[in-house]
């Protein structure tokens, strides 16, 4: 499993990934160690739940 801040990312975790092009390699999966994912914080259940709802249209 890949640890961020030395923590699995679960549900409703919020993370920082540096998205430049020029970082890491071309691949389907988002390489967190080379990307430089840092930890933010953990988001209410609530919140998780309303973006859920909202992106449910969009991807079915």
């Amino acid at each position: 499993m890949v640890k961020i801040n030395g923590r699995v990312p679960d549900r409703g975790d919020i993370i920082r990934l540096e998205l430049n092009p020029r970082t890491g390699s071309e691949q389907a999966v988002v390489d967190c160690v080379v990307r430089g994912a840092e930890f933010i914080e953990v988001s209410p259940s609530e919140f998780i739940d309303e973006v859920m709802a909202r992106l449910e249209p969009l991807v079915t």
